[in-house]
């Protein structure tokens, strides 16, 4: 089998995933949709992944290292940094 290019999923990811150069881990951005008392915020969440390809990864320092993110807390797995608002 020989690979002919990435694919989209693989350039949608370089896009949306990040590397820090100061932890040394991956990161993504996401924002997650709540219902609060019949309205709907929007919170934005970071998360990290300490085993990923950083080759192709733009090279930013996450949120959670420049001191910019609350508590952590898990969802589906995944340990989610709320990013403060400002």
């Amino acid at each position: 089998m020989t690979c002919l290019g990435s694919t989209y999923e693989e350039r949608k990811a370089d896009n949306v995933i990040k590397h820090c150069k100061k932890c040394n881990n991956c990161w993504e951005q996401m924002d997650i949709e709540k219902s609060i008392n019949g309205g709907q915020v929007i919170n934005k969440y970071v998360t990290l992944y300490s085993d990923f390809v950083t080759y192709g990864k733009k090279k930013i320092t996450c949120p959670v290292c420049e001191g910019r993110t609350t508590h952590a807390q898990m969802l589906r797995s995944l340990v989610l940094y709320e990013i403060i608002k400002s």
